[in-house]
């Protein structure tokens, strides 16, 4: 006779039930998830959504931190000559995006001023600022 398939097992091994797991009512942190994402079934439905949501935005950082490519420290402190502001396609370098990204988040926005009718220039020292306060968060 086969056996059926344990809604419980995963990989390989064997997981409790969630009711049977804590039964004292103590929720994993996020360094026990880490260890073991089999543990978020412990989670209450309101948690589990409340995590997701911090984990979301955390993934879209490490991400831009992933894709940004290493740059040595002599050239970004290195000042642009004039006034300091450089075109949209440097900014978005900087950034790690693209041109259209770079203008279409509106986090970005503040390091973006208009130097004529049609003329956009990006202050990197705020998009700095604000890609490191994105790191925070």
């Amino acid at each position: 006779m086969r056996a059926t398939a344990d809604p419980y097992r995963t990989a390989g091994r064997a997981m409790t039930a969630p009711s049977v797991i804590r039964p004292l009512g103590i929720a994993p942190d996020v360094a026990d998830l880490l260890r073991a994402p089999e543990r978020a079934m412990e989670l209450a439905p309101a948690d589990a959504v409340r995590l997701l949501a911090h984990v979301g935005a955390l993934e879209a950082v490490l991400r831009l931190a992933a894709a940004t490519p290493a740059r040595s420290p002599a050239r970004d402190e290195v000042p642009a000559p004039g006034d300091g502001l450089v075109s949209v396609d440097e900014g978005a370098r900087i950034a790690g995006l693209t041109r259209e990204q770079l203008l279409r988040r509106k986090a970005f926005r503040p390091s973006i001023s208009r130097q004529g009718h049609r003329t956009l220039r990006v202050d990197p020292k705020e998009l700095r600022r604000i890609l490191a306060q994105m790191m925070e968060d």
